[in-house]
């Protein structure tokens, strides 16, 4: 089993053997959904600085803007993911075609060499 490598050893992957754009839209995402909660809870408070009323009001409708916001952030962020997942595998398998015709010449052309 391959030794795991760390972040930056993986953003620095000049051969392309692993992949790290999965990892980076996980962690954005994760920080989209804190970002949303601190929103709310920002409105929370504003809502309580104007007024008890005000604030028993926002007190209901913030968890339903948070639901909406983070199914937002769910809609945009797993067609992304999707076509990033797609896109790595397009990659490999391309690589691999060319690895294979690169093997497959070097192989041929050490048969078809002339011995004098």
């Amino acid at each position: 089993m391959a030794p795991r490598r760390g972040f930056f050893a993986k953003l620095f992957d000049l051969s392309f053997s692993e992949f790290i754009a999965v990892q980076i839209a996980g962690v954005l995402y994760g920080i989209g959904i804190v970002l949303i909660g601190l929103g709310c809870l920002g409105l929370v408070f504003a809502g309580l600085s104007r007024g008890v009323g005000a604030g028993l009001g926002v007190l209901i409708i913030a968890p339903v803007f948070f639901l909406l916001y983070v199914i937002f952030l769910e809609l945009l962020w797993k067609p992304l993911l999707l076509r990033l997942e797609l896109l790595r595998i397009r990659v490999e398998s391309q690589s691999i075609c060319v690895v294979k015709i690169i093997e497959t010449r070097e192989f041929f052309s050490e048969d078809l060499e002339f011995k004098s």
